[in-house]
């Protein structure tokens, strides 16, 4: 927390000046250091701050449904149910409209079965091209094909752990893993937002950070497949923020993060804040303590949970 009082870097009674005594306590878990600089309502573990993140998946105004009018994503993988649109012009013209076998292949008339399943658009558009020679001897000269990809086919995710709506849900193949995980309502209040594994054939094979989507805008875009699975895991370290901050909260912290990293995630200093030195009230085994950083110490403080 930040308040209008400063002081030194400390972590034992041998390392405090004197004038500091006040901060650093031993006298058992009762003690509540906190009480001499504010009244007691402001500072105690009740739920009247919000898990930063949850009111994202919550708000109604927000439609996170994955878009059908774009182009084909590079990395979109073809399957069965998928349709494949050929147009050929110039000395021959024909349009074909064909949907993807369950097996994986379309079937053209007069050249037989075109294995696509798992490949790109790119790479689908290469194999459809060679094999329409055979039919079409002037392709590449003044016969001319373009391939693209019409209907879309569904999919089948399961969103698990904690989240508030868990379940198997019905999306688009262009569906990525936060538009499933925002489909489940999101986390639930102990559903960790930093650690959601992303599941194939029974291995992990991403894990998403929310935190780089609700924050910096950014992060990996996991376009999932059938029967993926998204595993929300419980947070394992969180902290709270009050005081002259812009978004008190709680945030959920990983290993090395630092006292520079929390103030990024809560927007930074109010304007009314002392900047210098920042207080963190943390429990011990047996007692409650207050370690004050100084500025120049910020990128080095590492969190604890609590």
């Amino acid at each position: 927390s930040t308040s209008n009082s400063g002081g030194e870097n400390s972590g034992d009674r041998s390392r405090v000046s004197p004038n500091q005594s006040d901060l650093i306590s031993d006298k058992g878990a009762s003690f509540d250091p906190f009480g001499t600089i504010y009244s007691k309502d402001t500072i105690n573990d009740s739920d009247d701050l919000k898990v930063f993140g949850l009111d994202f998946f919550k708000n109604p105004n927000i439609m996170l449904e994955s878009s059908l009018n774009i182009a084909t994503p590079a990395e979109y993988q073809i399957g069965p149910g998928d349709q494949i649109i050929i147009d050929v012009w110039g000395a021959s013209e024909q349009n074909y409209q064909l949907q993807v076998s369950p097996e994986g292949s379309i079937i053209i008339p007069n050249l037989g079965p075109i294995y696509l399943n798992g490949l790109s658009l790119e790479k689908a558009e290469s194999r459809i091209k060679s094999r329409l020679k055979n039919i079409y001897s002037t392709l590449g000269q003044n016969t001319f094909a373009q391939i693209s990809l019409g209907q879309i086919r569904t999919v089948s995710v399961n969103v698990l752990g904690e989240v508030e709506r868990p379940g198997t849900y019905q999306v688009s193949s262009f569906t990525t893993a936060f538009n499933a995980l925002y489909s489940a309502g999101g986390p639930t209040r102990n559903g960790s937002f930093r650690n959601i594994g992303i599941y194939r054939s029974g291995k992990e094979i991403a894990v998403l950070d929310a935190y780089n989507f609700l924050i910096k805008g950014a992060g990996q875009n996991i376009m999932l497949q059938d029967q993926d699975v998204i595993m929300v895991k419980p947070y394992e370290s969180r902290v709270s923020v009050r005081g002259e901050i812009k978004r008190p909260a709680y945030y959920e912290i990983i290993e090395s993060e630092t006292l520079s990293d929390l103030l990024t995630f809560a927007g930074g200093f109010s304007g009314r804040a002392y900047k210098k030195s920042i207080s963190i009230r943390r429990n011990l085994e047996n007692r409650k303590t207050v370690v004050t950083v100084l500025s120049n110490n910020y990128s080095q403080a590492v969190l604890q949970d609590g």
